[in-house]
């Protein structure tokens, strides 16, 4: 569900999530989307988001 959701946004390259860890990577681009993006998405579903988001460059 969480990389289904977040894959349908616009500016999202590849989303790797991972239930049994509760976390997903994702690679987007940064002009066309923003992670409160991924996480509005998420909690429109109903899911629970937990923790901030880490960045890596």
């Amino acid at each position: 569900m969480v990389r289904i959701t977040i894959s349908q946004i616009k500016g999202v390259k590849s989303v790797d999530a991972n239930p049994v860890a509760q976390n997903a990577t994702i690679v987007y681009d940064d002009t066309k989307t923003s992670p409160q993006a991924f996480i509005e998405a998420l909690q429109r579903e109903r899911l629970q988001v937990l923790g901030e988001p880490k960045f890596i460059k």
